[in-house]
């Protein structure tokens, strides 16, 4: 049987949630990790603007990739919105 479009929609955009719910948690995380290298580093506050470049960069490489479905590619750019949005509300 074959999936009907608006249910492939569907399950796409709930996954893209799911995913992005995961990431979400994860950026926090990733930033934990970039404040820790930072501070020891000894760049001070400037660590939130090198975790948005980090996760760009990184969000940059992996959709260059022509192998990577765009569903995944859709789910992983919820992670650079997200660190860009959380780090603006920060800096304000």
């Amino acid at each position: 049987m074959k999936m009907q479009p608006w249910l492939k929609n569907l399950l796409s955009a709930l996954l893209i949630i799911v995913v992005g719910f995961i990431l979400f948690n994860a950026a926090f995380l990733f930033a934990v990790i970039v404040n820790r290298f930072a501070m020891l580093a000894g760049v001070g506050f400037f660590w939130h603007y090198l975790n948005l470049i980090i996760v760009v960069i990184l969000y940059i490489l992996i959709a260059r990739s022509p192998k990577i479905p765009v569903l995944v590619k859709a789910c992983l750019l919820s992670w650079p919105l997200i660190v860009a949005t959380v780090e603006a509300g920060i800096l304000m």
